[in-house]
């Protein structure tokens, strides 16, 4: 497996590669990871936050379909692993039964106590410092979408639609 280089350049570089293949649907990613790494930030120790399923529809939809999705995630220090989800049976009975694999970005915490708390630290430094920029590279490009003035679309929530504003 690849070794990629971890922290904010590395998603600078990965960045690059995401916007030049999702084209209108960057914003949407960068949501996305911003979102993934965020979830993790705040319970660093939750197993269930630091392992995304490649299958799943909508992180497929919003990340992994573009060039730069993964490598954002690289940069944080996930890592691609396989899983056995089950075995299937065969469809005949000539052919062996099928091993089903899944494949998993999976991010390790390292453990303080055999790993030593410093390698911990740097481990939740580097993600804090790959979760503020995605978070400012989100809020760059919410600032830079054109206004859609007060009344445009839908009313906002504290508009009361049955009466009049006047």
């Amino acid at each position: 497996s690849r070794a990629w280089r971890r922290g904010v350049a590395s998603v600078d570089a990965a960045l690059r590669t995401l916007a030049a293949s999702a084209g209108e649907a960057y914003g949407d990613a960068v949501a996305a990871l911003r979102d993934i790494l965020e979830a993790i930030v705040e319970k660093p120790d939750d197993d269930a936050r630091r392992r995304l399923r490649c299958a799943n529809a909508a992180f497929a939809r919003d990340v992994d379909n573009f060039d730069g999705g993964r490598q954002v995630l690289f940069s944080a220090g996930f890592q691609l692993t396989h899983r056995s989800s089950g075995v299937e049976p065969a469809q005949d009975d000539e052919e062996d039964d099928w091993q089903v694999w899944e494949s998993l970005l999976v991010l390790r915490e390292p453990n303080p106590l055999s790993d030593g708390f410093d390698a911990w630290t740097a481990w939740f430094d580097n993600l804090k410092a790959c979760h503020a920029r995605l978070r400012d590279e989100a809020e760059r490009l919410e600032a830079s979408r054109p206004s859609k003035g007060l009344l445009a679309g839908a009313a906002p929530s504290w508009v009361d639609t049955k009466r009049s504003l006047y």
